[in-house]
């Protein structure tokens, strides 16, 4: 299976799911899926799916994006 071909899920329940960072001028979203994060442009376009199974498969609980670097960082 091709990475584009992975559908995309519902955020994790949770304030701290989501979160709007910046690369320069480009603003993107991240989001927790299950155990994936998911990170979107600005058009809602999928960028790229960093899947859990490198951290066990565990749900993440919390993303946090840089506004200046584009940095994602979860918590699980």
């Amino acid at each position: 299976m091709n990475l584009h071909q992975v559908l995309t899920g519902a955020v994790n329940p949770g304030d701290s799911c989501f979160s709007v960072g910046n690369i320069g001028d480009e603003p993107f979203t991240a989001y927790a899926s299950g155990c994936d994060i998911v990170i979107l442009a600005s058009d809602f376009e999928r960028l790229q799916i960093i899947p859990g199974a490198k951290h066990g498969n565990i749900q993440v609980g919390c993303v946090d994006c840089s506004m200046q670097q584009g940095k994602v960082r979860d918590k699980l």
